[in-house]
């Protein structure tokens, strides 16, 4: 019996905890952690393609993506440029290679990557400011033809980057 008194007592402690740290909230955000009250817009620009092999459509799609995934997860208001965090992009890698060999020298298996460099600012607040790389792959059978199944591992790789963005900009406050 006591050891049920002292689990329930625990447990009371710890849910009522959170009320004696302000600085956490329900945003969505990995940690749950807010943003200082004065950063309220966002803006994610177009992203420029500087890999060697352009896909057309990958650079508003992935600038699509982030939007999505922001506006669904936090607080912040996009807006089309000036925001109070700006995000810019570059689309710095896109290369089809083989990772497996079987006998005589061919491939068996084929991995598809997508790099992106990308940039945080914001003016009023330097601390939430950071640049970095993402990078990501899927791999496919070397008997299927990439442009068979070149739409579904984009998205599967962009899915990811987006998921690693968003934890890299708002898992750290």
């Amino acid at each position: 019996m006591n050891r049920i008194a002292v689990s329930f007592f625990l447990l009371l402690a710890l849910n009522f905890s959170g009320c004696y740290f302000p600085r956490f909230n329900f945003t969505g955000a990995p940690g749950g952690e807010t943003l200082p009250e004065d950063v309220q817009t966002l803006s994610i620009l177009q992203f420029d393609n500087q890999a060697s092999i352009v896909v057309p459509s990958l650079t508003q799609t992935i600038a699509e993506d982030l939007r999505d995934v922001f506006q669904s997860r936090t607080k912040l208001r996009l807006v089309q440029n000036a925001g109070d965090m700006n995000l810019t992009g570059t689309i710095s890698d896109y290369d089809v290679s083989p990772i497996s060999i079987q006998g005589n020298d061919l491939a068996s298996q084929n991995r598809l990557t997508i790099s992106v460099h990308l940039e945080m600012e914001c003016p009023s607040h330097e601390e939430l400011a950071w640049k970095a790389d993402f990078t990501n792959f899927s791999d496919f059978g070397a008997d299927q033809q990439l442009s068979d199944i070149e739409d579904a591992l984009i998205e599967e790789i962009l899915r990811k980057i987006v998921q690693d963005i968003f934890n890299k900009a708002f898992g750290n406050w």
